[in-house]
């Protein structure tokens, strides 16, 4: 069976839901490109069957805006519960997390909380998004444009030629640190011909 007819069928299971008024309406609108569209009254687990639902049917990318982290991930687990009932590839499912620094106090934001933003956006630039979900607090953060993304960007493929010493400034103009031993998420390091890096 191809994965869109079953994907077909198991839209079958929610026909009750795909024929209600407000689904309908919402899939038109979202399918005109209507943007900041509120949907308001479902409960929770609801919530994330809606929006399952209506990216598989509306074939558009979703952003949700959520009050914090907890929310974004508890409807994060919600989504990938659903993959598997409503055709929804729970993979393209990505968080853009807050950064959650001070940059008055001199706090810098968390390695692991910049490599996440980081795949967010490469993935948005791909097109590999089918929902992002997105705390409240990371909307007050600046992002790139998507043409400064693009020229920030470089694909490494084996095979290719490479100069060490080009490839190690160009990453430290993006912020990497060059250290002689590379042991963290932004660190680049080169010996002789050998260039390491920790995205």
């Amino acid at each position: 069976m191809s994965p869109s007819r079953l994907a077909t069928e198991r839209l079958t299971l929610w026909d009750p839901l795909l024929d209600a008024p407000f689904f309908r309406d919402l899939v038109a609108r979202t399918g005109r490109g209507e943007r900041g569209l509120c949907l308001s009254g479902l409960v929770i687990g609801a919530r994330a069957l809606v929006t399952s639902l209506l990216v598989a049917r509306g074939g558009r990318p979703v952003m949700l805006v959520l009050p914090d982290d907890a929310a974004v991930e508890a409807f994060r687990r919600d989504l990938a519960a659903l993959a598997g009932l409503t055709g929804h590839d729970a993979t393209r499912v990505v968080t853009m997390p807050a950064l959650d620094a001070d940059p008055y106090s001199a706090i810098p934001p968390h390695p692991e909380v910049l490599r996440e933003r980081v795949v967010a956006l490469d993935r948005l630039a791909r097109d590999e998004v089918d929902v992002l979900l997105v705390p409240v607090r990371a909307l007050l953060q600046c992002l790139p444009s998507p043409a400064d993304w693009a020229s920030w960007t470089r694909s490494v493929r084996p095979g290719a030629s490479l100069p060490p010493d080009r490839f190690v400034l160009e990453a430290m103009g993006l912020g990497y640190r060059r250290v002689d031993t590379v042991s963290a998420p932004g660190d680049v390091s080169r010996r002789g011909g050998i260039v390491d890096i920790f995205p």
